[in-house]
């Protein structure tokens, strides 16, 4: 591996932009979920919410998630 080696440097964007279009189409997601104003989806969020705060392991996964780490 060279300093500016062209092949190195597009690998990593092509890595960079397949985890960010991953992010961006989560935070999406939660963007459209909560702010929905449909009643059923209301407790959906509610319930998952709580879900989240009882468990921890599920709530490391988001977070990574969110991140882009897993």
């Amino acid at each position: 591996l060279c300093v500016g080696d062209l092949g190195a440097l597009q690998a990593y964007e092509a890595r960079r932009m397949t985890d960010q279009a991953g992010v961006i189409g989560f935070t999406h997601g939660l963007t459209r979920l909560f702010s929905s104003r449909l009643s059923a989806l209301g407790a959906v969020r509610s319930s998952a919410l709580v879900s989240l705060d009882l468990l921890a392991p599920a709530r490391r996964l988001l977070a990574q998630h969110a991140m882009g780490m897993a």
